[in-house]
């Protein structure tokens, strides 16, 4: 059967638009706000990195009258990314557009699905990338008692004290980088925990002027101030571990996760970040990766919309990132 010609392809900008918009929600999924997204022309390439020793060495030197200045430089290394492509399509058939309601938008639908899965990808591609132990300079264990070296009390716990530990990650971050911790990434479960941890509860209510009849309400921004960061994010995402046909069997992408980590707010040459997340831009009318074509598939007696993605979730500073693992029991 003959392939869809040119004249019959049509990259759907009303539909990148509602794939970019429509997922489970866009406050579970953590990818895309932790680290700065980067649009990328090329699909793969090489980038420059700096070595964060030289900019942080004092290299001034004393100048006696007519002699030079001491001279300073820094080394510049190289990497790459590669945005590998994850693609997905839902046909939507000449059957079902005749027999629709007019309540129904088939096309939106059809989006709305293929895009809930390309995002759970990218989570899943954020969760093994970023939540992985052995990814950071260090990685801190909960443990239900007795912690000692690397280790601290679960949130869980009522003895814990969560601030403690993510002051300790910051101090961390900054030796290591000279960077302030300014987000702190955690999993669903553990987010659930600092609603009852009491060392966050008092220090919310107290440093609020809370009155003792009023409930202490443990949100996202509260949290940020407790911490000191400028966001806290939480991962609620969630994925169907059971195969096709059975039943559903919803977990978490992320579970008994935190990371504390340093990113600024867009990308820069000379600034640093725990990590980037590089999009393929090139794909023609993508929005952060993304892409969604509309196409007739003459031999189905159907229409094809097509979700294209491609991304590379980069480590670029492992010192800008401290991980805590098996936080909650």
């Amino acid at each position: 059967m003959p392939n869809p010609t040119t004249s019959s392809l049509h990259i759907n900008t009303p539909l990148t638009n509602i794939a970019v918009g429509a997922v489970q929600d866009a406050s579970a999924f953590a990818a895309g706000r932790v680290f700065p997204m980067v649009p990328v022309m090329k699909q793969s390439d090489i980038y420059r990195t700096f070595n964060i020793a030289d900019m942080y060495r004092d290299d001034l030197k004393p100048r006696a009258a007519g002699t030079e200045s001491h001279g300073t430089g820094y080394r510049v290394g190289e990497d790459s990314y590669i945005c590998k492509r994850y693609d997905l399509h839902h046909d939507v058939a000449d059957e079902e557009r005749s027999n629709a309601d007019s309540v129904f938008n088939l096309d939106a639908d059809a989006t709305r699905i293929i895009t809930n899965k390309a995002m759970i990808r990218r989570e899943m591609m954020f969760a093994s990338s970023y939540l992985t132990t052995g990814t950071w300079s260090l990685d801190k264990q909960g443990v239900a008692s007795g912690a000692t070296g690397n280790q601290f009390i679960k949130w869980s716990d009522d003895a814990s004290d969560p601030v403690a530990d993510v002051n300790a990650a910051k101090l961390r971050i900054l030796l290591a980088t000279g960077k302030r911790a300014n987000k702190v990434t955690m999993s669903y479960d553990v987010r659930q925990a600092l609603d009852t941890n009491p060392a966050v509860i008092d220090r919310i209510k107290y440093s609020g002027g809370i009155g003792n009849n009023t409930p202490v309400v443990v949100n996202d921004m509260a949290l940020a101030q407790v911490f000191g960061v400028d966001e806290v994010i939480v991962s609620t995402a969630i994925y169907n571990t059971a195969k096709e046909g059975e039943a559903h069997s919803g977990a978490f992408i992320a579970a008994g996760k935190v990371l504390v980590s340093y990113s600024p707010t867009s990308p820069s040459i000379f600034d640093l970040s725990a990590g980037y997340i590089f999009s393929w831009s090139g794909l023609l009318g993508s929005q952060d990766g993304m892409r969604v074509k509309k196409f007739r598939m003459e031999q189905l007696e159907s229409d094809r919309i097509e979700i294209q993605t491609a991304w590379d979730m980069k480590l670029v500073s492992n010192g800008a990132g401290v991980l805590l693992y098996d936080v909650v029991a």
